[in-house]
């Protein structure tokens, strides 16, 4: 497993691929990566304090776990969010645009019957 230490080169590395589909959450890519996300708890032992929530990026590659990375702080949290939702917009994109192209064929196809 790669030793990546910040956020930004991991996201950096995750740029470079090609997303063409989401399903509950887990981007996948022409590659043949997913890339999902999980949320973990963390309690305090201070009174009052409330838990914090770390995000935690998962990464497989043709259903193998080769990656995954812990947000330690607001800042990689927001970055890992904001990068997901980016991702997760283009790759909805791609399905749509895709879905679209086979509906334009099936119809040209039909209409020549």
């Amino acid at each position: 497993m790669t030793n990546i230490t910040n956020v930004g080169v991991l996201l950096a590395k995750l740029d470079k691929l090609t997303y063409i589909g989401i399903k509950k959450d887990v981007l996948k890519t022409k590659e043949g990566f997913e890339i999902s996300y999980s949320t973990k708890l963390h309690h305090t032992k201070s009174a009052g304090k409330f838990p914090s929530i770390q995000i935690v990026l998962n990464i497989r590659f043709n259903g193998q776990h080769v990656q995954h990375w812990g947000c330690i702080d607001e800042d990689d949290t927001r970055a890992v969010v904001d990068w997901f939702l980016i991702k997760d917009r283009d790759a909805s994109d791609f399905e749509y645009d895709l879905e679209s192209l086979h509906k334009k064929a099936g119809q040209t196809a039909f209409n020549k019957l």
